[in-house]
C-alpha cells in the first residue's frame, strides 16, 4: 500500500530529473522535493494528469558521485509557476533500495 502523499514529510531539493516520452526522448525536470511517497517537479512541458511516466532522478551519493534512481510515477496534478509547469508525482513503481536511497540523500 502506498502511503498518502499528503500525510508523508516532503524534504526540498534541488535535483536534476528526466521524464522519459519515447525510448530516446526525455524531458528535462528539476526535482524540488522528495518523499517516500513521491516527488515534486518543475518542467517546461506539461504532462498530462494521472499519466505514469518513466522518471531518472540524480542525487549526490554519500560518496559525493552523483547517482540516478529509476522508476515509475503517476502525475497527481500540474499547475502553472512561473514559466514552468510544478507537478506533484506519486510512485508506481520503484524498487525499495531505490527509495531509500533518494530518501537517505536527503538527511532524513
Amino acid at each position: 500500500m502506498e502511503p498518502n502523499s499528503r500525510t508523508e514529510a516532503r524534504s526540498p531539493v534541488r535535483w536534476r530529473g528526466r521524464m522519459l516520452v519515447a525510448a530516446d526522448r526525455f524531458h528535462e525536470a528539476r526535482i524540488v522535493d522528495i518523499s517516500r511517497a513521491g516527488f515534486g517537479a518543475c518542467l517546461r512541458v506539461a504532462p498530462k494528469v494521472d499519466e505514469v511516466r518513466l522518471w531518472a532522478i540524480a542525487f549526490p551519493g554519500p560518496d559525493g558521485k552523483e547517482k540516478v534512481v529509476t522508476g515509475h510515477a503517476r502525475v497527481m496534478h500540474v499547475f502553472v509557476s512561473g514559466n514552468e509547469f510544478r507537478i506533484g508525482a506519486l510512485w508506481v513503481q520503484i524498487d525499495a533500495a531505490g527509495r531509500e536511497e533518494l530518501v537517505k540523500a536527503t538527511g532524513h
